[in-house]
């Protein structure tokens, strides 16, 4: 009979993670525990082929109508948990989008490639529906179908600064988030824009940043040192499976929930959430216990053995995003924005971070490789990742107004979005718990019980004059040139 044999553990890791960076530094660990990891004797041969993972499902409203919505849930308590919105006919999705098409008037009802957004006249209106006692329309909350901020410009001859990029009609998907009718692609948000209008206001240092981290407990680790006296020597081969159930579900049980902290922006906002979720759905996804929405490599998928050392990864922004016009009045907002980005790490007696130095592991970086270099599908089927790019956007664009000196050059300068006690968005679930992130799977012989939690991206250092793109045929100051800043009357959108 085969057995399977437990290595001696060396040392106990933590899944400590910290935010980093000034934008939003979320640091993902994903390892496993020398402790937790079984080496059989048996001559099987390893299934960890490093093969790309296929799941299909297509990015538009329209055929992805029978396929399960995915996203979070959080609970009166601060307990967030991934959640399945199940809608099998479609008939949810068909009869919002039916009441999209009697609902919205005029434009809002079509596509198009490039709509303005003016943020005088929209703060305006703003503060006329609050001094009447009315909520921003839905239009407002949507930024008029914004699904990108694509420009940002400045208009001295109307004191102004206006927002544009492409647009199209929305409906609310079983999840509660506002997509696309047309591309599935999720609204730009207006408590978004004004959480990151405050993050680099005018009193704001431009070096602010804002992150999120998710922390295991004193209590979780003191568990999975006890939980770690339990684990067995010697398991038969014929009881593999049961065996990863078992030791899956005790890591879990051991480690409980972990804490959630968000830095720099208020945690109640709508702009934490997707940082949070964004990074524990992409450690879901790591670990295999989310499927991949397209073909791309995991994780676990390249693993061909329990690996050898710890993980972070963390989202950050591709720095070279943004490209400023001639006339310092205008920038456009480039590429897909985003890259996951891994390091290996190490703890110290006290479950700290220590920096190794050291370059990642291979099965590391073919996930943080595949992962960035499919973020644009990844995000057309799973929302989420779409927001967090769109709050990358935000956050770029605001720091360039504060770095540009926007407000003082178009002059002027924004009241009601600044000030929370005028206009609240401090108004979504507090996010404080969720569960670690942990999966038990065999790779051929060697039994891996991966485990991570964790949150980042990262925003201002776009702006460095290494990062900076130059517009060298000055197709931003012509494309400045060429439309209507000034938009119909007095409307705060326009095409």
């Amino acid at each position: 009979m085969n057995f399977l044999t437990w290595k001696s553990c060396q040392r106990l890791y933590s899944l400590a993670t910290l935010g980093l960076l000034f934008v939003a530094a979320s640091f993902g660990l994903q390892f496993c525990f020398p402790s937790l990891c079984v080496q059989c004797r048996a001559q099987t041969r390893d299934s960890g082929s490093g093969e790309e993972v296929q799941f299909e499902e297509s990015p538009l409203v329209g055929t992805t109508i029978q396929l399960p919505t995915l996203g979070v849930s959080i609970d009166a308590n601060g307990l967030l948990e991934a959640k399945m919105f199940a809608d099998p006919r479609g008939e949810l999705i068909r009869k919002r989008i039916l009441a999209a098409k009697a609902n919205l008037k005029g434009n809002l009802r079509h596509k198009v490639k490039l709509r303005k957004i003016s943020l005088k006249r929209l703060e305006l209106e703003l503060k006329r529906r609050r001094e009447a006692g009315k909520q921003p329309s839905e239009a407002m909350e949507c930024l008029a179908g914004l699904t990108r901020v694509e420009y940002v410009f400045v208009d001295p001859d109307n004191k102004d600064i206006i927002l544009a990029g492409p647009a199209e009609p929305w409906i609310e998907n079983q999840s509660g988030r506002r997509v696309g009718v047309v591309t599935g692609k999720p609204m730009l948000l207006l408590d978004d824009l004004i959480a990151a209008l405050r993050t680099f206001s005018p009193n704001k240092r431009l070096n602010q940043w804002v992150a999120c981290s998710i922390d295991p407990t004193p209590q979780g680790i003191a568990k999975l040192k006890e939980f770690q006296k339990t684990i067995p020597r010697n398991i038969p081969q014929s009881a593999r499976a049961e065996a990863a159930v078992r030791l899956g579900n005790g890591l879990r049980e051991s480690l409980d929930n972990a804490e959630i902290k968000v830095y720099g922006v208020p945690r109640e906002t709508h702009m934490a959430q997707v940082m949070v979720e964004a990074d524990y759905r992409m450690k879901l996804m790591a670990v295999g216990l989310e499927q991949p929405p397209i073909k791309m490599t995991t994780f676990i998928a390249a693993l061909r053995g329990a690996p050898k050392d710890m993980q972070r990864w963390w989202f950050m922004p591709n720095y070279k995003c943004v490209k400023v016009g001639e006339d310092k009045n205008s920038m456009q907002l480039v590429g897909d924005g985003v890259v996951l980005s891994t390091q290996k790490i190490d703890f110290d007696q006290k479950a700290r971070i220590v920096a190794t130095g050291a370059k990642s592991s291979a099965p590391a970086k073919k996930f943080a490789s595949s992962f960035t270099k499919k973020y644009g599908q990844i995000s057309k089927v799973r929302p989420i990742y779409a927001q967090l790019r769109n709050i990358i956007d935000l956050l770029v664009a605001a720091a360039w107004i504060k770095k540009s000196d926007a407000f003082t050059r178009s002059g002027w300068e924004p009241t009601t979005f600044l000030d929370e006690r005028v206009y609240s968005i401090q108004n979504q679930p507090n996010p404080k718990r969720c569960p670690c992130v942990a999966n038990a799977v065999w790779k051929g012989h060697v039994l891996i019980l991966p485990a991570g939690g964790g949150v980042s991206i990262a925003a201002a250092e776009a702006l460095s004059a290494k990062n900076l793109i130059k517009d060298t045929k000055g197709d931003i100051t012509k494309t400045r040139k060429s439309i209507n800043l000034i938009g119909a009357g007095n409307n705060w959108w326009w095409d």
